[in-house]
């Protein structure tokens, strides 16, 4: 129906582009580890940032206008995703890890090639939750890139009954954005190999969630929505 079209693409990306601006111009934020990101860039090494698909809201504010792309699936709340993510000045890769994987891996060394950092949600896009994908690997590996795990932890904050447990921070929140040292991959891409990295970085992004939680308050549990 073209009012639902109008609605998505022309109501709600301004909208939430706003709604975001407003709530994260709110919070109280510490930030840990972004000293490391920083040192990457002055150095022009081109990063892939890792991060679990429920703690992702204000890191994309957060990150904003810094030379980033992210992969949003085609679907109509991917493309209302995309449009709001343009907003905030990332680049977009069409495509999906489940259904469009080897073309998504492609444009998004294209994209690093060109210059563009990658961020992506590396349990995306409907889990298993906290279960990475390959993905995000096999671009860091073809790129020689290091992976830099990046998490946010909010309290008080809603969380909702969503597949991911998608937290979403409140007004005037307590909130840490955490980043890790750079993960270096080896070249090798044999299943041991990918299954060994995956682990390490499962760990690391746990670790890091587990950090920001107990500095925020945040117990996991939040208002359910």
């Amino acid at each position: 129906m073209k009012w639902i079209t109008f609605v998505y693409e022309r109501l709600l990306p301004p909208v939430l582009w706003a709604l975001i601006h407003v709530f994260y111009n709110t919070l109280r934020i510490r930030s840990i580890g972004e000293e490391t990101v920083r040192e990457l860039r002055q150095k022009g090494q081109r990063v892939v940032f890792a991060f679990w698909h429920g703690h992702s809201f204000f890191l994309i504010k957060h990150m904003s206008r810094r030379g980033i792309s992210i992969i949003a699936s085609p679907s109509r709340d991917g493309r209302l995703l995309a449009d709001v993510l343009r907003l905030f000045h990332y680049g977009i890769i069409p495509g999906s890890s489940d259904k469009s994987p080897v073309r998504s891996i492609i444009q998004s060394v294209r994209a690093m090639r060109a210059g563009q950092d990658m961020a992506i949600a590396v349990d995306g896009p409907r889990g298993p939750r906290h279960k990475m994908k390959p993905g995000a690997l096999f671009i860091a590996k073809k790129m020689k890139a290091p992976i830099v795990v990046g998490v946010n932890s909010s309290f008080p904050s809603w969380t909702f009954r969503s597949w991911d447990r998608f937290v979403l921070p409140r007004p005037f929140a307590r909130s840490v954005m955490a980043f890790s040292k750079p993960i270096r991959l080896s070249p090798d891409l044999s299943e041991e190999s990918i299954q060994n990295e995956i682990r390490i970085i499962e760990s690391e992004l746990n670790r890091l969630t587990l950090l920001a939680d107990r500095i925020t308050g945040y117990s996991g549990g939040g208002t359910p929505h």
